[in-house]
Parts: structure tokens; sequence; C-alpha cells
């Protein structure tokens, strides 16, 4: 709603500056494990035990091995400000992180298609990072006219 209504996001780190996530600082690290924890309540269908898969299966792809990362849920204001600290993150690794989050839904969900709520709480978030939508993301909304408000397929 902040966006909807004129807030700015932080400035984005230049491109050249830790071009790969296993790179960024581990503050930047750990807002993505936050927001990626917050959002395991709700990605993909299924309950806390599938949550959790789809959160190590997304962090798998860019944490090292041995970090140190804390794998906590953020309440409302933790989720704000790491989403704000995202939106901050070189511009080209925020499709990267939208589509590792859309890619472990996929192959977590049933028959390997999101269901609107997955769909939906990921499209929220490519908005709040200013983030284009993932092929496998968008499909939902083209092929099945949610955004025209159709019923869900």
């Amino acid at each position: 709603m902040r966006r909807r209504l004129g807030d700015r996001p932080l400035p984005a780190l230049a491109p050249a500056v830790n071009n790969e996530m296993t790179r960024l600082p581990l503050e930047m690290r750990e807002q993505v494990a936050a927001v990626t924890g917050y959002l395991a309540r709700i990605v993909p269908d299924g309950g806390p035990a599938a949550g959790a898969a789809w959160r190590d299966a997304v962090l798998a792809r860019f944490m090292p091995q041995d970090d140190e990362v804390a794998r906590v849920t953020p309440d409302a204001d933790g989720l704000v400000h790491a989403c704000a600290e995202i939106a901050a993150m070189p511009w080209m690794l925020r499709p990267v992180l939208m589509r590792a989050w859309v890619d472990c839904a996929v192959l977590l969900s049933e028959r390997g298609r999101l269901s609107r709520p997955t769909a939906d709480a990921l499209r929220m978030m490519a908005a709040l990072l200013d983030s284009p939508l993932p092929p496998a993301l968008a499909r939902c909304y083209l092929e099945l006219g949610w955004a025209a408000g159709e019923a869900n397929a």
C-alpha cells in the first residue's frame, strides 16, 4: 500500500557491486531469508512442512553451505524493513530472486501449477521489488485470466 501511495524504495546498489546472490553482504542475505521465511507461510500450499521445504530449497540456491543466516519469520515491521532492503539490492538480482521463489514453488506445487494464493503472493512481491514476473508466474495471469477476475481454474 505504501508503494501505491507514492513511497519510494531505497536507491538500488550499483549493478557492478556484488553481482551474485552468494556475495551479497550478510545483512542483505538475512533480509532475503526473512522475506523467504515470511512467504513460506503462503508458498507453496500444503502447510508448514511444505513451506519449510520451499524456504530451504530457495535459500539453498543463494546461501553458501556454511552460511549462518538465521531462518526466522519476521513480524509485520520486520517484513516491511526486509522488503525495503531487498528492493535496494542490485536491479539485476531482483529478478533472480523472484525466479528462484517461483521455480521452487512450481517444483513443490501439486501438478507443477501454482495455486491462486501462491501466485498472488509472488506477484505482490514482484510488484514490491519492482521486478518483472518470471514466465511461470506470468502465465498464471495470461492463461487463467486471473487479472480479469475470472474464477479460479
